[in-house]
């Protein structure tokens, strides 16, 4: 509604899509911007060649505010101008917003040139590694295991969420070794994504995980366990229910109440 009020439309108007159309050859850049994030909010199909042909031919900044409302849009039909971005563009910002948008829209098509946007610099690869966790498809596990051991910590976060949100069971021993990470961020985010996976074989590793670090770690560890639905895990949780901090005892009552298993 804002970026509709900075333009001088009435979001209400009947015809506020065509005047923000209109919009998309205003000289004033700031205008035009406004406008594509408009008309990204209304979420109309129709804005969506009106849009491409701003990725591919406008400034860079105004670029990059068309790839991201095409990807608020959600047509399949801009998968192919968005992966052409990702591959070609000069401008980082239009190639992380092509990413992202590419991950919202959710087509098996935008797999591999994800898959080469690994390749890019740490701001893009961020954005590729979480799109590709979006898309969910597990031939994009070799590459994102080979960026957990990259040198930003944010990269390799996106890439443990990423990992977990596939659920494929060939990323598991990485992210255990991903747990003694010096980012912690990268910590909570392979334990979660050892939870999402739900192989046995991390019960081990996230029982000790459980056990110790901050609270944000060990209930992130709980909840995992409680995911993993295995034997193993019961006396830890039941262990935690005496923990001294109440969040703590809370997320072991939370994780044991998914357990099938009788004991519990």
């Amino acid at each position: 509604k804002k970026y509709e009020e900075i333009c001088g439309i009435d979001p209400k108007d009947e015809e506020a899509q065509e005047k923000l159309l209109k919009a998309l050859k205003n000289e004033d850049s700031h205008m035009r911007v406004s406008s594509i994030f408009a008309l990204g909010g209304i979420g109309n199909k129709n804005s969506v060649d009106p849009l491409i042909e701003v990725l591919v031919k406008d400034l860079n900044e105004t670029k990059a505010s068309a790839a991201f409302s095409l990807g608020e849009i959600g047509s399949e039909k801009a998968v192919e101008p968005l992966s052409i971005a990702l591959k070609t563009d000069k401008y980082d910002r239009v190639k992380e917003c092509s990413a992202i948008s590419l991950g919202k829209i959710g087509d098996q098509r935008a797999v591999e040139p994800l898959v080469m946007a690994l390749n890019e610099n740490n701001s893009v690869k961020s954005c590729a590694a979480l799109a590709l966790g979006e898309i969910g498809n597990p031939r994009a596990v070799k590459s994102l295991i080979q960026i957990l051991s990259n040198e930003d910590p944010e990269v390799r976060r996106n890439a443990a969420l990423a990992l977990g949100t596939i659920g494929d069971q060939k990323a598991v021993k990485s992210l255990i070794v991903a747990l003694q990470d010096g980012d912690e961020n990268v910590r909570i985010a392979s334990v979660w994504a050892l939870g999402n996976i739900g192989d046995a074989t991390a019960v081990d590793v996230l029982n000790g995980a459980a056990a110790d670090g901050n609270e944000t770690f060990r209930c992130t560890a709980l909840e995992a366990l409680g995911k993993i639905n295995d034997p193993k895990v019961i006396g830890t949780l039941e262990k935690s229910l005496e923990d001294d901090n109440p969040i703590i005892r809370i997320s072991a009552v939370t994780a044991l109440g998914k357990i099938k298993d009788e004991k519990a």
